[in-house]
């Protein structure tokens, strides 16, 4: 870069500056090297030359003070939404630590939860071990959405993560009833070995392996969207856990 270089905004608020130097040095030259009796002469010769400089002068004087207001604005919006932007910040920072890291382990814990097929009953019985597991995890997620920090910056997620969420919510919610309902069924069974229960219970538990896919989605979508918002809120992410 040259010693004499200057930027298209500076050079034009240069020149700008200059305007009534311009102005005046040209008027004063013509007057000065005009021929002429007097300098009052002169200047009455060219009163239309130093009224038109007048007027440049009020306009520039005008302008200039409309430029001053306009930096003036400028700044003051700025500062208000630094101002927000850093309350959304520091808003959704409250959010994201801890409850990211809760959210990427139930993540993992559910995604590592085996729900063992139906063969046999002792099948059922260890489908049942690991409802207990699903239950406690359903708790967490739930414990976790409603944690007051994370509830008070729902806002922040915006229309496609706000979606993703409430999707998240529906299908935990679902998949809490549908567990509570299958579990009671096969307790029964193991209890009375009605065959009509059996069948059923079989569909019941694909049900059930079905959402705990959808809630995994669910969780890796309102994840991604969270690491969106931490980049753009410049939040650092290394006490993220993500499996």
């Amino acid at each position: 870069m040259n010693d004499g270089y200057r930027p298209p905004e500076r050079t034009k608020e240069l020149l700008f500056n200059m305007v009534p130097t311009i102005v005046w040095v040209t008027v004063a030259a013509v007057i000065m090297f005009t021929p002429g009796p007097s300098a009052y002469d002169r200047l009455r010769d060219f009163d239309g030359l130093v009224a038109g400089a007048l007027a440049v002068f009020a306009a520039w004087v005008t302008i200039r003070q409309m430029r001053r207001d306009d930096r003036s604005n400028d700044i003051r919006n700025e500062k208000v939404l630094r101002a927000m932007l850093r309350s959304d910040m520091l808003r959704f920072e409250r959010m994201y630590y801890p409850q990211s890291s809760e959210l990427a382990d139930h993540l993992e814990r559910l995604k590592q939860l085996p729900l063992p097929a139906l063969v046999d009953r002792n099948s059922v019985q260890a489908w049942l071990d690991q409802a207990v597991v699903l239950e406690r995890i359903l708790i967490e997620i739930f414990a976790t959405l409603h944690q007051p920090n994370w509830r008070a910056s729902l806002d922040l997620l915006g229309g496609f993560a706000s979606a993703k969420h409430a999707e998240l919510v529906e299908d935990a919610k679902t998949l809490s009833e549908e567990r509570d309902h299958t579990a009671r069924m096969a307790r029964t069974y193991l209890k009375n070995g009605e065959l009509n229960i059996w069948l059923s219970l079989q569909q019941r538990t694909k049900r059930s392996e079905e959402l705990v896919a959808f809630c995994c989605n669910g969780l890796e979508a309102v994840l991604e969207e969270l690491e969106i918002l931490a980049d753009l809120y410049q939040i650092e992410r290394t006490r993220l856990k993500r499996p």
